[in-house]
């Protein structure tokens, strides 16, 4: 079915005032160390394993945090009862935005200086390139809060499985610092306050001094190397000569992927972002809205832990938001959103505080906003946007279609949009196979061997 739904260009702006943006902190070298961390998950084989073989590296985070270091709030987990629980939760939440309201204030201290980690699927074509002098194509791909690595996996299995003229030679793929396989490396280093900076300066970082000079089937070591400062200079200023860079990102991962094009736009060809959470400051300043702190409480009361993983499966569909889900996506999420415990029973890896903390960010979410009109224009921009006006109630009700149809024409020159049917802030979850023929449209129009551009 064709998807030709997409937002005109307002005939009346929004003109929000300044939330003041930051620039972002500037990135040091890492502190030396001889006790590497180890991969915290199995090796396995991916949904993407007909086309590609999957390999996973730790690289090391931004260095020093955007973020300081306070502790986290909790103790919800521990309680058994509904109404203790309840409070702690309550608590928790209210010491979540203290805590960020402190930190805009200028009160909560310095960036934290503990070296965090963040966890890569490295994705390697299995098929080589039909043009070999043609300069490689490679993805690079952020998750939504509370998602993970490989929720990718099943929107790329469609995008392969269909029919094209182009050729992606490498995929990378990263927990955030906070979530999944990174929050398994980094649970007793994190602190009690997430700024979205960090998750864009951990992506610069890992573009300008950890990205492999080359996409070639080689193995690389499971800490990749850091690449030599000059290189590093020159990534910064002219981009990659030897790769063509494709941002894709959901949610808070488009986010960080559109803040770092904005500080370093030579490093990408094109960003395709799924409904980014971005919007206006508000009319008295940024600060966390009532919609955000209703976000937060929800989130701080839900458990990490489940007896089993037909249980937490069964819990998660009862969840309206998750109900609406494509089965593939929820089979991911349970195999590789969980982790078992040593008594049988099953976690999350992304604590629900810890996904909580992300949604007290309101700043970032309005400093993208205000700073996408200075997105270089040379960047292609692709906004997959939801059918549905109810995905940006729960924040801004009475301004539930306008903040996204003023967000796709912030920059509006080299952009389009396209809203998929049926579809909320999860569209990616809800029908990836959708998603899938948006983006392989993009590329095959962008990228292709020919003119043949596939018509949506």
């Amino acid at each position: 079915m064709a998807i030709t739904n997409r937002f005109p260009i307002p005939t009346d702006p929004l003109s929000p005032p300044t939330c003041s943006p930051r620039q972002l902190a500037p990135i040091e070298s890492p502190p030396l160390i001889s006790d590497f961390p180890k991969l915290p998950s199995a090796p396995r084989i991916s949904l993407l394993d007909p086309y590609f073989s999957v390999t996973t590296h730790l690289v090391p985070a931004a260095f020093p945090r955007t973020a300081p270091d306070v502790p986290v709030p909790g103790g919800q987990e521990r309680l058994c009862d509904p109404a203790s629980r309840k409070e702690a939760a309550s608590k928790a939440a209210e010491a979540i935005v203290s805590n960020k309201m402190k930190q805009w204030e200028g009160k909560a201290g310095s960036g934290s200086r503990k070296l965090l980690w963040v966890c890569w699927n490295r994705y390697v074509n299995k098929t080589p390139r039909g043009q070999p002098n043609r300069t490689p194509l490679t993805l690079l791909c952020a998750h939504a809060g509370s998602s993970t690595k490989e929720m990718w996996e099943p929107v790329l299995r469609h995008v392969f499985n269909a029919t094209s003229n182009y050729h992606v030679d490498e995929i990378w793929s990263f927990d955030a610092f906070n979530h999944g396989d990174s929050h398994l490396v980094n649970a007793n280093s994190l602190g009690g306050i997430v700024d979205w900076h960090d998750n864009t300066r951990d992506i610069l970082q890992f573009l300008l001094h950890y990205f492999p000079i080359d996409a070639n089937s080689a193995l690389l070591p499971t800490h990749l190397p850091r690449i030599d400062d000059h290189i590093a200079t020159a990534r910064a200023r002219n981009g990659s000569a030897s790769r063509t860079l494709v941002g894709l990102g959901h949610s808070f991962g488009a986010v960080a992927l559109l803040r770092a094009a904005i500080a370093h736009p030579v490093l990408f060809s094109s960003i395709i972002v799924a409904d980014p959470t971005i919007q206006p400051a508000p009319d008295n300043g940024p600060f966390v809205t009532q919609g955000h702190q209703s976000i937060i409480h929800r989130t701080v009361q839900r458990s990490d832990h489940f007896r089993s993983r037909a249980e937490a499966r069964r819990r998660f569909k009862a969840v309206p938001a998750l109900s609406a889900w494509d089965p593939s996506m929820m089979d991911v999420y349970i195999d590789h959103g969980l982790m078992d415990n040593p008594d049988g029973t099953v976690k999350l890896k992304t604590p629900s505080i810890h996904e909580a903390m992300v949604y007290a960010d309101a700043r970032s979410q309005y400093e993208v906003w205000e700073l996408l009109p200075i997105l270089d224009e040379r960047v292609e921009l692709m906004w997959i946007m939801p059918g549905l006006d109810v995905a940006e109630k729960q924040l801004r009700p009475e301004k539930a279609y306008e903040i996204r149809q003023n967000s796709v024409w912030r920059r509006a020159k080299n952009a389009s949009n396209i809203r998929i049917p049926d579809t909320s802030h999860f569209l990616v979850h809800e029908k990836p196979k959708d998603t899938a023929r948006v983006i392989n449209a993009f590329l095959e129009r962008k990228y292709g061997d020919n003119e043949t551009a596939y018509k949506l």
